[in-house]
């Protein structure tokens, strides 16, 4: 049933986001999504509604932020998410009647929702974080003869100065387009792209993300402190595998990328490990903890998302693991999300 979503679920969307997209690069981010929820909900009101409302032909369009979320000073303002939504639904033959998130926190779709009137769609391109467009593309990077059109813009670095970037065509080329917008605009635009019909997003995305996201949230938002990671593992079905003391953590910034390294003390383990946080639904492997092996945590979240290693910590022999935070095989940096939880408390 389709409802308005309040200021109480700002932070609940934000805390829930900010794990099932494996950190969103911590506190910096953390400030823009609360500013963009905030600022969507006194633009308007966001009704957010499921995908058993729409018929399966209406269109659907996707508003997301494109490049490295933890860069410094981006040359980003809300208003570039309202205007390349606005630039794309002029370029389409029907009016979309809903906007969804590349994924989740997703509060540049609240923005858009509430500026042009659309829908929140209860869903994703894909349940957890994602570096690249075509990771979150729900198929389409294996299908070139289907065509979509990408928009990008920025205001930010000069009022003067707008900047915007239109690509047409199969979402593995112009995604690249998009990256290189990114890396333009100082490692983070915000763009929109589509369209999509409400069937396929529900075939092939991630439905019912949004819901999972702000029960997330509320389910660490009930613990306080360490408790917190509690909660976090009880809400997934996980298992707490590794903790230990966080003695380095850096993140650099290159070619629209967040590139991460950690190094973490556990005397546990001596045997080189690697830590996967997985959401293969229930029947995830348990965890292996033979020397090189794998370290698996399930969760049952019930995505649909097609790339499904949202974090990975890649381990090396001695007292001192050290650590490449990376999301799947592509390194993308992150602050794990609980880290910044636990500190907030």
């Amino acid at each position: 049933m389709a409802r308005s979503l309040t200021a109480d679920d700002v932070e609940s969307a934000l805390i829930g986001g900010l794990l099932l997209s494996a950190g969103g690069s911590g506190k910096r981010s953390a400030a823009r999504g609360r500013a963009l929820g905030r600022v969507a909900l006194d633009y308007n009101t966001v009704r957010l509604a499921s995908l058993d409302e729409l018929n399966p032909d209406d269109r659907v369009i996707t508003a997301t932020a494109i490049g490295a979320p933890g860069v410094p000073n981006p040359a980003v303002v809300p208003r570039d998410s309202i205007d390349s939504a606005r630039r794309l639904v002029a370029m389409l033959d029907q009016r979309p009647i809903g906007v969804i998130c590349g994924h989740v926190p997703g509060f540049n779709a609240w923005l858009v929702a509430a500026a042009l009137g659309l829908d929140y769609v209860d869903a994703a391109s894909n349940g957890r974080g994602h570096p690249t467009v075509k990771m979150g593309g729900m198929g389409l990077a294996s299908r070139p003869d289907i065509s979509i059109i990408q928009v990008a813009s920025s205001r930010g670095a000069a009022a003067n100065s707008p900047l915007q970037f239109v690509a047409e065509g199969d979402i593995v080329r112009t995604s690249n387009v998009m990256r290189q917008a990114a890396v333009v605009n100082g490692g983070l635009i915000y763009a929109a792209r589509g369209p999509l019909t409400a069937g396929f997003i529900k075939e092939n995305g991630a439905a019912g993300a949004i819901t999972f996201q702000l029960e997330l949230g509320r389910a660490v938002l009930r613990a306080n402190g360490t408790d917190r990671v509690q909660a976090a593992i009880e809400f997934l079905g996980g298992t707490l595998l590794l903790q230990g003391e966080v003695s380095a953590n850096t993140v650099t910034y290159g070619g629209g990328f967040d590139l991460g390294l950690q190094r973490i003390h556990d005397r546990r383990y001596r045997w080189p490990a690697r830590c996967y946080i997985s959401r293969h639904d229930r029947d995830a492997r348990p965890c292996d903890r033979r020397a090189g092996g794998d370290l698996g945590i399930a969760s049952r979240q019930p995505s649909r998302g097609h790339y499904r290693s949202p974090l990975q910590i890649s381990g090396r022999q001695g007292s001192a693991r050290s650590g490449r935070v990376s999301r799947g095989r592509e390194s993308h940096g992150c602050r794990p999300a609980l880290v910044s939880l636990i500190e907030e408390a």
